[in-house]
């Protein structure tokens, strides 16, 4: 379908809803000269790497464990969090990694497998936590979880913006594999 058309169906579907649209476009593709006028929003990259165990073992919780302590950490509301978890509980295969001190979350990291790819999502930790390496531990367990389960390559997102996690994740051996945004009209 031609990008205005598709375009106008956006349009349509966020005014029902009276929210304003969002697309997420690549920059320099038809559809995003199409929005010049939207306002760009969290510029983001896609890294990616070959998976081979690069890390310590790290434990895995529970998916309800799991999202309690991302929902914690994160700020989410309790809607939020159950959307999250139902929409988890149709993966292929999950791994969440949660970091305490004493019973309070630290920080968090999820894994997705879908065939031979995982995904390496909501990696967060809480500001008193940071630059102790545990994004680092958490990355790594997951990409040797994602090793243990046959996957191919490890892929994750950060916002182009985030020198600290960019850092990180090229020192893990991903590399920018595709740049894109949200534009919100």
């Amino acid at each position: 379908m031609p990008v205005d058309v598709a375009l106008e169906r956006v349009r349509d579907h966020y005014a029902q809803r009276d929210r304003r649209p969002i697309v997420l476009t690549e920059p320099g593709f038809p559809a995003d000269l199409h929005l010049g006028g939207w306002d760009v929003q969290a510029p983001t990259l896609l890294m990616a790497r070959p998976v081979a165990d690069i890390g310590e073992e790290v434990p895995m919780e529970p998916l309800e464990q799991w999202a309690a302590a991302w929902a914690s950490i994160r700020g989410a509301s309790d809607h939020h969090r159950t959307a999250l978890v139902a929409r988890l509980r149709s993966a292929e295969a999950t791994a969440g990694v949660v970091f305490r001190r004493g019973n309070q979350p630290i920080a968090v990291g999820l894994g997705v497998r879908t065939g031979t790819l995982v995904g390496i999502f909501n990696v967060a930790t809480i500001p008193g936590a940071r630059r102790q390496g545990l994004g680092t531990a958490i990355t790594e367990g997951l990409v040797g979880w994602a090793s243990a389960h046959r996957a191919t390559h490890a892929y994750l997102q950060v916002e182009a913006d985030n020198a600290p996690a960019f850092a990180l994740y090229d020192r893990l051996g991903f590399a920018t594999a595709l740049r894109y945004l949200y534009r919100v009209g």
